[in-house]
């Protein structure tokens, strides 16, 4: 059975109704309630025929009735009162909702003694794949008020392949899993508007089938998503040379995805070639674009975006800024406005990639750089503790104490981005005290001792904050009940890896760090994240790969 607008925007959650209103999905008929929603489905009347007109007493005794008014013969007969008739318009229907709904749950759970984190089934005679997923973190079971496991509406809809296409249900999938909250948010609003032809239109095909294959664990459609790469290689060079075409947004973007493309099927440590030819692509366009691109709101964020991806790949390779790249973004700042958080970290980043490129060329002395990286460890210090009251979190202790946490303490974020801004913060401050623990005199014990502790003291916060994914009073609590948590595990992967690799972070942290990795991995279906928890402590964040994530 299809269903049309209507129905969809009530059997769907409403993340995935904006996403994509013309799709018609094919929904299993079985399924009609979904865990993730906050909406219920429509009530199931059904048709029961042509209802009896006989009086409640001949029906109860299954005789024929001759319908006398006010009361039939057969009631006469054995001297009662007719207990007369009913209405027979009353009965035509029948709400079976209650009884599909039971009937639903238990078709799609798994019997106790089998708990796999997926199940698939195939069947070639009938052409379908259907997907169950059960998703649990920690002792942790998403129920339907929690909201921020919305991608179990995607693994939990069969899609049939002589009506279903793959690439459409993948997109859906996308859509409403990946993209909201992470640095893709206004896809879909900008996929809506492309022709068939675009590039966009195209990169999305191959992003979202490459993320559907991990999902579903489908070499095959990694194999379609790879084709479909291939077609939106072409496509996306095509429009670079048009200069119409080069300067426009959804290009961009197009050349943002193609860079995520690579880090999801990237399957080694380091940095794929691809994925820097994509990154110098993003730009050498935001050259082209100029100054009107700060002129409109999509325009700056894209920038923004760009310039995130930039510094990540800068500070991985410990080489400069591009000096175009620094100019724009001196032309750049007014547009954002004072006071804005995100800018700032970016300004004292840029200074961050000047101080290890400097200690990558050998020009300066262990000294010079100690002092240097004391003196921007502060400065760091200084912008998050004047940080607007929108963007701090809350510590409290954990209420229920067999849920996996760290030191038995959670943090609440109030949204992606303040959760994201502190991670950076504590990723970058451990590398800079690791520089100090490293590079300073062994007779500077002061020193040494104090970036000691604040590397334990980082690595202990980005063990806690792993709670705002992992725990039911994580988003659901700040409010991000439409944000999925898969789009918050990229934030947590790199910060999580940087206390693995760190020397001086306690033991204890490391091997956290190293458990929600694999837990994280395997649950959101990151073999990334698996196989670098899986290495030695030799194997520093900078080079295990998962820094092509964090910026997407």
């Amino acid at each position: 059975m299809f269903f049309g607008k209507r129905e969809l925007e009530t059997a769907m959650c409403p993340s995935v109704c904006q996403v994509r209103k013309s799709f018609r999905l094919r929904v299993s008929p079985k399924i009609t309630q979904i865990p993730c929603c906050r909406w219920q489905p429509k009530r199931v009347m059904v048709y029961r025929g042509k209802p009896s007109a006989a009086c409640h007493s001949c029906r109860k005794r299954r005789i024929k009735c001759d319908e006398k008014r006010p009361g039939c013969t057969q009631c006469l007969g054995i001297a009662v009162t007719c207990p007369g008739y009913r209405n027979p318009l009353d009965t035509y229907f029948r709400d079976e909702s209650r009884n599909v709904t039971i009937k639903a749950e238990a078709s799609y759970k798994l019997p106790a003694r089998k708990h796999p984190s997926s199940v698939k089934r195939r069947s070639r005679a009938e052409g379908q794949f259907q997907v169950i997923t059960h998703t649990s973190v920690g002792n942790f079971t998403p129920k339907s008020t929690s909201g921020h496991f919305c991608e179990e509406l995607a693994v939990s809809v069969m899609w049939s392949n002589p009506f279903q296409p793959v690439g459409d249900f993948a997109i859906t999938h996308f859509l409403s899993s990946y993209v909201p909250g992470s640095q893709f948010e206004y896809l879909a609003e900008l996929y809506d508007k492309q022709s068939l032809g675009s590039p966009l239109h195209a990169t999305v095909q191959a992003v979202s089938l490459a993320i559907f294959s991990r999902e579903v664990e489908e070499s095959s459609i990694l194999k379609k998503a790879r084709g479909r790469y291939s077609e939106a290689l072409s496509v996306t060079n095509a429009a670079l040379t048009d200069a119409k075409l080069a300067v426009q947004d959804a290009t961009l973007v197009a050349v943002l995805l193609l860079r995520l493309f690579e880090a999801i099927v990237y399957a080694g440590f380091y940095t794929p070639n691809n994925w820097t030819v994509h990154t110098n692509g993003a730009l050498a366009l935001i050259k082209v674009r100029g100054t009107q691109q700060f002129e409109s709101e999509l325009g700056r964020r894209l920038f923004h975006q760009v310039g995130n991806n930039l510094r990540i790949d800068c500070i991985q390779r410990s080489t400069r800024l591009p000096a175009e790249f620094v100019r724009l973004y001196e032309l750049s700042r007014p547009f954002y406005g004072d006071n804005n958080p995100r800018i700032d970290f970016a300004a004292l980043n840029g200074e961050l990639i000047e101080l290890l490129a400097i200690g990558d060329e050998g020009s300066l002395g262990n000294g010079e750089r100690v002092s240097l990286a004391i003196q921007l460890d502060r400065k760091y210090s200084q912008l998050m503790r004047s940080l607007p009251q929108s963007w701090l979190y809350k510590t409290s202790d954990a209420q229920n104490q067999h849920q996996v946490t760290y030191e038995n303490t959670v943090h609440q974020y109030p949204s992606q981005p303040a959760i994201q801004l502190w991670s950076s913060y504590r990723m970058i401050r451990i590398l800079l005290n690791e520089i100090v623990c490293h590079c300073s005199d062994s007779q500077a014990l002061v020193i040494q001792e104090k970036a000691k502790r604040n590397i334990q003291d980082m690595a202990r916060d980005i063990c806690i904050s792993t709670s705002w994914v992992t725990l039911p009073i994580g988003i659901a609590a700040s409010g991000s009940d439409a944000i999925p948590a898969k789009a918050c595990v990229a934030s947590l992967l790199w910060p999580l890896s940087s206390v693995r690799g760190a020397s001086f972070a306690p033991e204890k942290a490391r091997v956290f760090a190293i458990e929600q990795l694999r837990f994280l991995g395997n649950t959101f279906k990151l073999p990334q994240a698996v196989r670098v928890a899986s290495t030695s402590y030799e194997l520093e964040a900078l080079h295990d790969g998962l820094h092509m994530f964090y910026g997407s």
